[in-house]
């Protein structure tokens, strides 16, 4: 155990950042993030892509794909997951030309957190085709929808906004027929339930994280 750096990114005075679960001194090694010398260019990186008005990324894969590369940045000791949920609200919230939003991605996301977790680990550990977590993120975005439309029905009807939902539901079904990403996708991270950041002496690695496209995603 040892005290979090705050406000500032994290540093690998003790060692590597690593995202462990289970008992102290039979942990669990889910991610070893990047070297904490990597994060100044790695966040440069991320920033102006996510900040890139120009950008031809569809908007909603453009959200799944800026969720997936801040977490694997790991910038932070500590809430790196919650921060990476409120950049997927903040993405999606920009994709859309309607002034209300009746459903919440960071909510739906820690409703299915298991899943979630596995699919995340999975991507990170995986190739570099990152289509089964933009699938993943896209039926989770949906589920979202489903659970609003059940608590907002009446109301949606009673003031004649029922397109609003529906209008998203075009957007996912249009961006779920895109084809996919790859990223160059070198190690893995986020913190799950029963997970947390620790920094351990062990072998670093080197992760660096780039989106590329043939497509233009």
């Amino acid at each position: 155990m040892r005290k979090i750096v705050v406000g500032m990114w994290r540093d690998d005075a003790h060692g590597p950042t690593q995202v462990v679960s289970g008992p102290v001194g039979k942990e669990k090694v889910h991610y070893e993030a990047p070297a904490a010398t990597l994060l100044g260019k790695e966040m440069s990186a991320f920033l102006d892509w996510a900040n890139d008005g120009g950008d031809k990324t569809d908007p909603v894969l453009k959200a799944a794909i800026a969720h997936l590369w801040f977490v694997t940045i790991h910038p932070f000791d500590d809430g790196n997951g919650r921060i990476a949920r409120a950049i997927a609200d903040w993405a999606l919230a920009r994709s859309e030309n309607i002034p209300q939003r009746f459903y919440s991605m960071s909510a739906q996301i820690r409703h299915e957190r298991n899943e979630y977790y596995d699919i995340l680990e999975k991507t990170q550990k995986g190739t570099l085709d990152i289509t089964p977590w933009l699938s993943w993120f896209l039926g989770c975005l949906g589920r979202a929808f489903d659970g609003t439309e059940v608590t907002l029905r009446a109301v949606l009807h009673r003031r004649g906004s029922g397109t609003s939902m529906r209008r998203r539901r075009s957007t996912v079904a249009s961006a779920t027929s895109s084809t996919g990403c790859s990223m160059d996708l070198k190690g893995s991270s986020q913190r799950p339930s029963g997970r947390r950041s620790k920094s351990a002496h062990t072998t670093r690695r080197s992760a660096i994280f780039r989106v590329s496209s043939s497509n233009g995603c």
